[in-house]
């Protein structure tokens, strides 16, 4: 059973075995926090396209900019929905290699 432990714990970071199973944390770490940062990335998106559509609504009232309006709302609820749903997926991808690493 592989066990992931903090580099300043392990006594012989030389040692291929412990380097081999740093580096696969090290790998795994990098991944949660890039998904993270595309999480964020997509709700910052999806506050602009919100904002967007508020702006339009608030300082141009005419009918047919309001449906301009109501549209980059919409997308900001569409981007914000994809963004979690991904960010999800690759959660569950990610926990389910480790287990598979843990296994091995």
């Amino acid at each position: 059973m592989l066990r992931f432990r903090k580099t300043r714990d392990i006594e012989n970071w030389r040692d291929p075995i412990v380097k081999s199973n740093t580096t696969e944390f090290l790998a795994v770490e990098r991944t949660r926090m890039a998904n993270q940062r595309t999480l964020l990335a997509y709700a910052r998106t999806s506050l602009a396209f919100l904002l967007l559509g508020l702006g339009i609504i608030k300082f141009y009232p005419h009918k047919y900019i309001f449906i301009l309006g109501g549209l980059g709302i919409a997308c900001s609820t569409v981007i914000f929905v994809i963004g979690v749903f991904q960010f999800w997926r690759t959660q569950n991808k990610l926990s389910q290699c480790v287990r598979n690493i843990k296994e091995d």
